[in-house]
């Protein structure tokens, strides 16, 4: 009775005190791990429940201190965790993303232009989150707690209390010691502190191990070449959705230049990207990195460029993409390593990247394709291609497509908002634009002399209200496909008539962007240890059983 009446006097003295930071810090936390109990049934919504409540009797004891400073401490640790709660369970219900080390990195690496762009999109997101009855219902639980708390008894609220304390202290030190998910998530704060910690050891850790790849040349693996190629160029597209696409079997002719090349290609189908993101997904494309086996060291793996350089290439990297970010990921390394490395943009007086129109690299490439100082060359084009802001992509002159177009086109062209059709209108605009650029390389390259080919392939694909009122990177059902172009010289196919019809039997087949790597070597004719044929669409061994992975976990379609 002693221990009882000594809980219920201390919940009077400290949690009654800061009643609304402890209701209001534990409805958030719970709303916050939606992530962990939204598909685990009713006793995993009472375990995250209970576990989740635990940091709130801390934030509220040390808030109701009789000394200010530390009063103050409880109640910003509790205003901080109310807001992380609120951002984890934004992020995660807008793009399956929760913070971590991976949003963190995500972050860290955005540039100025890509924020823009990512600033416009949130705005959208936003309000398809807000028409979600799973966003009321949070709003809702919110609104009633601090209702309930205003009118509830003193000695109402300190039962309630002193039962929940030692049932959260159970959970909690359970989850602490048998489970290795709670232990990074009794609390948001904590939990955030611990990424934020990880990603910036892992930044500098990172930084120091490229600096001694590269100036440790002979860790690169053996390669040569047949020298059976002149010219390898490799578009990389941006947020491009093949669903969007005229050869993919869109009802807009998005793409008219390559659809009156297209018995000049071969247009893979079922490509998935290995994640939703540029700096993820690229490392599985231009490194040996992949998700089966590997860690997330990417700068561990050997890489095309530096392959390429050692087989006789000179190596090219052209961006139209923003060249500065807080940390260096594989695209900006690659680029850094190449023997020529060109960026388009231009630094404005206030010191934020400018960047032009994509056509403007083609210039560029003509530049590198009669650069006589080497045999062979593997030239990189990295478009802006159709990141956000997508209106930014292409000059008003050009837009062909029209909101009235996209109302009878677009999967959802009925559902959508006048606002809406233009945003998909601008964004098939945008991919009028990668026409352009790829039948006008493919028309430079084709006047080129010698043995070249020309792949494209985007980063990840672009969700333009698709399945709902959701858009911006897509990472849900069959709309995270990519699209993948071959094109070839005769000289080229004359030489490799094996590899042509691999790729043709490989076209429909599920395949991994990560693959491509080995994809490339072969295209290349790049003898290296590190080559995997069972990986190669274009190999005879290619093994499509392969497991697929998307987002960390195996995909299934």
């Amino acid at each position: 009775m002693k221990f009882v009446s000594k809980v219920l006097d201390f919940a009077n003295r400290t949690i009654y005190q800061t009643r609304y930071l402890f209701t209001t810090t534990a409805i958030f936390a719970f709303i916050g791990n939606i992530q962990f109990w939204s598909e685990g049934g009713l006793l995993s919504v009472v375990y995250w429940f209970l576990a989740g409540t635990f940091p709130s009797f801390i934030y509220s004891a040390i808030a109701s201190s009789r000394f200010k400073l530390l009063s103050a401490i409880g109640y910003a640790a509790g205003i901080v965790q109310i807001l992380l709660c609120a951002v984890n369970a934004i992020s995660w219900s807008i793009w399956d993303l929760s913070i971590g080390c991976r949003m963190l990195g995500i972050l860290f690496g955005t540039t100025a232009n890509e924020a823009s762009g990512f600033m416009d999109s949130l705005a959208n997101n936003l309000s398809f989150l807000a028409a979600q009855p799973s966003f009321w219902g949070a709003v809702f639980c919110i609104a009633a707690s601090v209702v309930v708390t205003r009118y509830i008894s003193p000695r109402t609220f300190n039962i309630s209390t002193a039962i929940l304390m030692p049932l959260s202290l159970f959970s909690a030190a359970y989850m602490s010691l048998f489970a290795e998910v709670g232990r990074r998530n009794i609390s948001m704060t904590l939990r955030t502190a611990l990424a934020v910690d990880h990603v910036y050891t892992s930044a500098k850790h990172t930084k120091i191990a490229i600096q001694q790849y590269l100036a440790n040349k002979s860790s690169i693996p053996n390669a040569t070449s047949d020298n059976k190629i002149d010219n390898f160029v490799l578009i990389l597209g941006e947020s491009s959705s093949l669903f969007h696409w005229n050869p993919y079997g869109y009802g807009l002719p998005t793409t008219p230049r390559l659809d009156a090349l297209k018995d000049n290609l071969i247009i893979k189908h079922n490509t998935i990207p290995a994640y939703p993101s540029t700096r993820e997904t690229t490392r599985g494309i231009l490194t040996e990195y992949e998700s089966d086996g590997h860690t997330y060291e990417w700068f561990k793996y050997a890489n095309i460029t530096a392959l390429a350089k050692k087989a006789g290439f000179k190596t090219h990297w052209l961006s139209n993409q923003d060249k500065i970010s807080q940390f260096m990921d594989c695209v900006s390394v690659l680029s850094e390593i190449s023997d020529v490395s060109r960026h388009t943009s231009i630094i404005s007086d206030d010191g934020i990247d400018k960047l032009p129109y994509d056509d403007t690299m083609l210039t560029y490439l003509e530049t590198a394709l009669k650069d006589n100082s080497a045999h062979k060359r593997l030239i990189v084009l990295h478009q802006k291609s159709s990141h956000a802001i997508y209106a930014n992509n292409f000059p008003a002159s050009e837009a062909l497509f029209t909101p009235d177009d996209e109302k009878k086109a677009h999967i959802r062209g009925n559902e959508l908002s006048p606002r809406q059709l233009k945003i998909a209108a601008d964004y098939d605009n945008s991919i009028l634009m990668t026409d352009k650029v790829l039948a006008s390389a493919i028309e430079i390259l084709s006047q080129t002399p010698g043995r070249n080919v020309l792949v494209f392939l985007s980063d990840h694909s672009e969700d333009v209200f698709d399945i709902d009122n959701y858009c911006d990177h897509a990472y849900r059902g069959k709309f995270i496909m990519v699209p993948q172009i071959y094109w070839a010289s005769d000289e080229w196919i004359a030489t490799h008539p094996d590899i042509v019809d691999n790729l043709r039997k490989t076209a429909k087949l599920r395949t991994s962007s990560e693959w491509m790597f080995h994809t490339f070597l072969n295209l290349m004719g790049i003898q290296t240890p590190v080559y995997d044929p069972t990986q190669d669409v274009s190999s005879s061994y290619f093994n499509p059983d392969r497991p697929i992975y998307f987002n960390g976990e195996k995909y299934n379609p």
